[in-house]
C-alpha cells in the first residue's frame, strides 16, 4: 500500500512523543531536532534507525543521503525527517506502478531501472548528486518521435478519407501538451515523478508540461523494452481513443489553426505571434503574447506558457472577428 507524506509525518510525531518523550505541542514542521526538540546526538541516530526499522530500509542509506545536505544531525527539522523518509520510500512505489501497469496493459516490465529514469526530472538530479540515473531528457526524446509516427500512421490507416491538412490538426489536437497530461493524470504518473523540492511545493507533480513530458519519457522507455507493438497498443488505449470523438465533432482545429484560416480568407495573410512581455518566478511564469496581421498588432493574449498565451490571442482574436 503506497505510504503519503502525511502517514509519515504521523508516524514521526508517535515515535518521537511516546519514545522519545517530546512535547507534541513543540512538534512543528520548522522545530530541529537538537535545539528545539532538545534531543542529542545519540538519541536521534536511534530515533533514525527505529523510523528506519519501521519503513524497512537501510538506516546507513539514510544517513548518508542527510550527511550528503546537512552537517549535523541536531539541525535536521521534523519536515526534513519527513521529507528524506519519504524520498526514500518513493523507490518502492515504482514495482507497485510497475506492476499495476503489467496488468492493466498485459506487459511484463522488467527492467526497472529504465522506469525509474522516465520518472526522473531533472531538478531532482541538483539534490540528489549521488543518485545514480539520468534524467528522463532523453526518453522523452525518443519517445516524442515513437509518437509522431504512430499517431501519423493510425491516422493514416484509420482516417483514408480525411486530406493531409486536417490529418495534421487531428495529429496536433491529440498529442498537445494538455491531452498528454490528462492521461497522465488517469495512469497516476505524476505521483511517481522525481522531483526537487522546489518542484514538488509548486505543485509540480500537476504542471501540465511535466506530466506530458513523463508520458513521452515512459513511451520511450516502453520502446527500448518491447518495441512498437507495445508502444502501439499502449497508445490505442490510452491516447488514440480520443480520434473518433475528435472527427465527429470536428473540435480537433484549436483557435490559432482557425484564427488563421479566417486571417488568410479576410486579409490574404498569415498571422504571426511575439512575446511582448513575461513575469513571475520559473516554477509560475504568465507569458504576454501578441498576434499580428500585416505587420500590425491585432490583440494581445496571456497564459502560464508562451503556446496557451498563443492560443489566448488567437481565442480573442476570434473573438473580435465575429
Amino acid at each position: 500500500m503506497k505510504v503519503t507524506k502525511e502517514d509519515v509525518y504521523n508516524e514521526v510525531v508517535k515515535i518521537l512523543v511516546s519514545k522519545y518523550g517530546v512535547d507534541e505541542d513543540l512538534l512543528t514542521n520548522d522545530a530541529t531536532l537538537g535545539d528545539d526538540l532538545n534531543l542529542g546526538t545519540p538519541e536521534i541516530q536511534d530515533f533514525l534507525l527505529d523510523i528506519s526499522d519501521k519503513y524497512q530500509f537501510e538506516y546507513e542509506d539514510l544517513i548518508d543521503s542527510i550527511k550528503d545536505e546537512i552537517d549535523e544531525l541536531e539541525e535536521l527539522t521534523v519536515a526534513e525527517v519527513v521529507a528524506y523518509i519519504y524520498d526514500a520510500l518513493k523507490f518502492d512505489w515504482y514495482m507497485e506502478l510497475l506492476e499495476s501497469l503489467n496488468q492493466e496493459l498485459n506487459f511484463n516490465l522488467q527492467n526497472l531501472d529504465l522506469f525509474l529514469t522516465a520518472f526522473t526530472h531533472r531538478s531532482y538530479l541538483n539534490e540528489h548528486p549521488k543518485y545514480p540515473n539520468p534524467s528522463n531528457e532523453r526518453l522523452e526524446f525518443l519517445g516524442d518521435a515513437v509518437l509522431q509516427f504512430l499517431s501519423s500512421k493510425h491516422l493514416y490507416y484509420k482516417f483514408s478519407d480525411l486530406p493531409e491538412g486536417d490529418l495534421t490538426n487531428l495529429r496536433a489536437s491529440i498529442v498537445k501538451t494538455t491531452s498528454l497530461a490528462e492521461e497522465a493524470k488517469k495512469l497516476n504518473f505524476g505521483q511517481y515523478l522525481l522531483l526537487s523540492k522546489g518542484e514538488e511545493v509548486t505543485g509540480g507533480r500537476d504542471r501540465e508540461y511535466l506530466l506530458a513530458n513523463t508520458f513521452e519519457a515512459f513511451l520511450g522507455a516502453l520502446y527500448i523494452e518491447k518495441g512498437m507493438d507495445a508502444c502501439d497498443a499502449f497508445l490505442e488505449k490510452n491516447l488514440f481513443y480520443k480520434l473518433a470523438g475528435s472527427v465527429n465533432s470536428q473540435n480537433f482545429k484549436d483557435a490559432k489553426t482557425k484564427f488563421q484560416e479566417k486571417v488568410q480568407e479576410l486579409y490574404k495573410s498569415t498571422p504571426s505571434y511575439k512575446i511582448s512581455d513575461a513575469w513571475g518566478s520559473e516554477h509560475e511564469k504568465t507569458f504576454k503574447v501578441g498576434v499580428y496581421i500585416n505587420n500590425e498588432l491585432f490583440t494581445e493574449g496571456e497564459g502560464p506558457s508562451k503556446q496557451k498565451a498563443e492560443q489566448d490571442a488567437a481565442t480573442k482574436g476570434l473573438d473580435k472577428l465575429k
